[in-house]
């Protein structure tokens, strides 16, 4: 009898003690389900242009934060196109416990041909917020990543950075980078400060990064990153 008075206790405060790691569970469950967040809307183009067969489309939220360094990708979304055309809907799922409240975020977007070639994207800010909840960007409009008659050349400049010297054609859309006998198309993409022009994933060796701010700009080229650049007449 006694031995059952004294085990008695043990049995509640274990019952106790299962139910607490219980409603814990659900408390977390609950938690990290409110932090997904559904960034969705529709990509599109002005131009009467036909995607070639096998493009692909890019969504991606990336952290803009920082002017001195390359975005850093936080979620992407890739969507096979075969042989579909635009307006193409997406949707972005995020996970909001990745995100600070002190950063900036910018949703972008692209769509490549089927030789992987860089071909539509966004060039203007498009934020995101923590805590900010599903979103419906509805109608993205996306501008050509090769220039075309109608863009506006802001003319020829020449940069020297360190021991390099680069020139650069940009337009309202895209700029044209001539380094070391070798001529690149970057297109405009979204940033705090000044213009940014990025093509490729950083770190790769394809990766290629121009922001221009004033008389200065940073340039990147795969793992190389180059000293801060002077502005230089030509």
């Amino acid at each position: 009898m006694n031995r059952a008075i004294h085990f008695l206790p043990a049995l509640l405060a274990c019952a106790s003690l299962a139910a607490c790691m219980t409603d814990g569970n659900e408390t977390n469950l609950m938690t990290q389900a409110s932090e997904i967040m559904t960034l969705s809307g529709q990509l599109s183009y002005r131009e009467r242009i036909a995607l070639l067969p096998g493009s692909t489309a890019t969504v991606s939220l990336e952290d803009v934060s920082r002017a001195d360094a390359p975005s850093t990708m936080i979620a992407s979304e890739t969507i096979e196109l075969g042989n579909r055309q635009v307006p193409v809907p997406f949707q972005l799922v995020v996970d909001d416990g990745q995100l600070y409240e002190r950063s900036r975020y910018s949703l972008r977007a692209t769509i490549s041909g089927p030789d992987g070639a860089l071909a539509w994207t966004t060039d203007t800010a498009m934020p995101v917020e923590k805590g900010s909840g599903d979103r419906d960007f509805g109608m993205i409009t996306l501008v050509s990543a090769r220039g075309s008659a109608g863009s506006k050349a802001t003319g020829e400049t020449a940069y020297v950075c360190g021991d390099a010297r680069i020139r650069v054609a940009a337009s309202a859309e895209s700029t044209a980078v001539t380094f070391d006998g070798r001529q690149m198309t970057l297109p405009r993409v979204p940033s705090a400060s000044g213009e940014k022009y990025e093509s490729g994933t950083a770190g790769s060796p394809e990766y290629a990064m121009l922001w221009l701010r004033g008389d200065r700009a940073q340039f990147q080229w795969g793992s190389r990153r180059f000293p801060e650049c002077e502005r230089q007449a030509l």
